[in-house]
């Protein structure tokens, strides 16, 4: 498989106050980001991104994609089966944070694994993304502390809310896979949020 290099199409005049690369390890979460005025992708068409994005590789049967799709799921039933307790407060908080990380751990994960895979029969990646499946596994992780700390907050008030206390677990188990897979992840620093 053949990558292009994504700064051939970089334009020297928009970097005069941008960072370089900074929307490859962030959340895409850009609305709640401190760092939208310095990014050059700041949320712009990364939906349609997705929507064309090129057939990938099956990992699905890859032993830290398997548990990654099952909390997903897990995650976006319990979400659905919920009962709505208004539309403000931690239950929106909850909503929105378990909700968004719900679908972008998975795709950071499957990223962080593709490209170890292909370090693996290729040898180390090199260019803009050195490190690349660490970054990429950094990201999820940190979409799983955040998980973690909302629904430990949400299982702290709703003691009785025993699914939430299992995605909960689901979600501490899986954080402690991807370490597993991934034991340098927190090493990597990512451009423009951490330098």
């Amino acid at each position: 498989m053949t990558h292009s290099d994504p700064t051939e199409a970089w334009n020297p005049i928009s970097n005069l106050d941008h960072w370089e690369l900074v929307s490859a390890y962030c959340d895409r979460w850009c609305g709640r980001c401190r760092h939208r005025a310095r990014c050059l992708v700041a949320g712009d068409g990364i939906r349609e991104a997705l929507i064309h994005e090129e057939p990938r590789p099956s990992l699905e049967d890859d032993p830290l994609m398997r548990p990654t799709n099952a909390w997903r799921q897990a995650c976006l039933d319990w979400l659905a089966d919920r009962p709505a307790e208004g539309s403000e407060g931690p239950a929106r908080e909850l909503d929105q944070v378990l909700g968004w990380h719900a679908i972008l751990v998975p795709n950071k994960l499957y990223r962080a694994l593709l490209t170890q895979h292909h370090e693996r029969r290729s040898g180390p990646t090199e260019g803009p993304h050195p490190n690349d499946a660490q970054g990429s596994a950094k990201v999820a992780a940190l979409g799983l502390y955040a998980c973690i700390s909302i629904l430990t907050r949400w299982c702290e008030a709703h003691r009785l809310d025993h699914r939430a206390m299992e995605i909960l677990m689901e979600t501490s188990h899986l954080l402690e896979q991807l370490q597993g897979a991934f034991p340098d992840h927190m090493s990597f620093r990512r451009p423009g949020f951490e330098d």
